[in-house]
């Protein structure tokens, strides 16, 4: 009975895992640790993204690092600004997808012990290596699982040359920094930068570069997304790398980025909530009534 009961979770736990996720190429050997530079300085982003649940607006708030080479930066996540998701103590695990019974639970306000969301646990999971002289970008993030207990990596590859931008003569001071404005249009959307030449390094978050000097500030023009400088500190003994030594990791998926947001946006529009269940926790799937903004893809 005990093994009759194990296969059925575990065919449950991979069925909502992998459904969805898109057809990739077969996966290739990790290796244990890709040293790409060293990193001199750190910046600390304080990035807010707006979002709707059940359609109302939201500011969803993380703290993003960016740490700069000579030849590569690398753009990762530190911490969120969000109360931490409920800690469910070791108890026995159920899963479940009768949504009318889920219905029923939330129906009688039954406590919640836990939400579930890859983004609100996690955080942002992609990492982001960024090569100015040779206009490469590399995203490295979380994929499909491809067993019990393995999931595998994508490892998307991008040729973005710096962007266009248009230097006007605003002004404004961001960490005792004096900061210039630029502008430019970045897939499909129109961003405001604010950079200083007191620190001359052709670098920025996420994807920007290519301006004389450090971005401390961006946004685009809906205030959609905007990142904001909140700290930097220099750096010694710091290595800019792909690491992910995970005994969970089984290999990369070359993927396009068309595959990569299409697995993001599947994982990102469900949710799992946990109920106590007798001496158990028991799990519903259900669809995540927060919505993010996408942006737009080109290849």
């Amino acid at each position: 009975m005990k093994i009759k009961t194990f296969i059925i979770l575990l065919s449950i736990f991979l069925f909502w895992t992998i459904i969805g996720s898109p057809a990739l190429e077969s996966t290739q050997k990790i290796p244990n640790r890709e040293i790409l530079d060293s990193a001199f300085f750190r910046v600390f982003y304080k990035v807010e993204q707006r979002a709707l649940k059940d359609g109302n607006p939201i500011i969803i708030t993380d703290t993003m690092a960016l740490d700069i080479g000579q030849n590569w930066s690398s753009y990762f996540f530190i911490g969120q600004d969000k109360t931490p998701a409920n800690k469910v103590s070791p108890r026995k695990i159920r899963y479940s997808s009768d949504a009318e019974a889920l219905e029923k639970r939330l129906t009688a306000k039954q406590e919640v012990l836990e939400v579930r969301n890859l983004r609100n646990n996690l955080g942002e999971s992609a990492k982001i290596f960024k090569n100015k002289e040779k206009n490469e970008i590399i995203t490295i993030d979380q994929g499909p699982i491809t067993s019990f207990d393995k999931f595998a990596l994508f490892r998307i590859i991008e040729f973005i040359p710096p962007q266009q931008w248009l230097i006007s003569e605003d002004m404004l001071t961001i960490l005792n920094y004096p900061c210039h404005k630029a502008t430019t249009v970045f897939r499909g959307r129109q961003y405001a930068a604010w950079f200083t030449l007191d620190l001359p390094m052709n670098e920025g978050p996420w994807k920007f570069y290519g301006l004389p000097g450090l971005i401390l500030k961006i946004a685009d023009n809906e205030k959609v997304f905007e990142l904001n400088a909140i700290g930097m500190q220099e750096l010694t003994d710091t290595e800019i790398a792909i690491d992910w030594d995970f005994r969970f990791v089984s290999g990369y998926l070359n993927g396009s980025i068309k595959q990569w947001q299409a697995f993001r946006k599947d994982k990102f529009s469900r949710i799992t909530i946990g109920f106590s269940d007798g001496d158990a926790v028991i799990y519903y799937r259900s669809k995540n009534p927060i919505m993010y903004p996408e942006m737009k893809i080109i290849e």
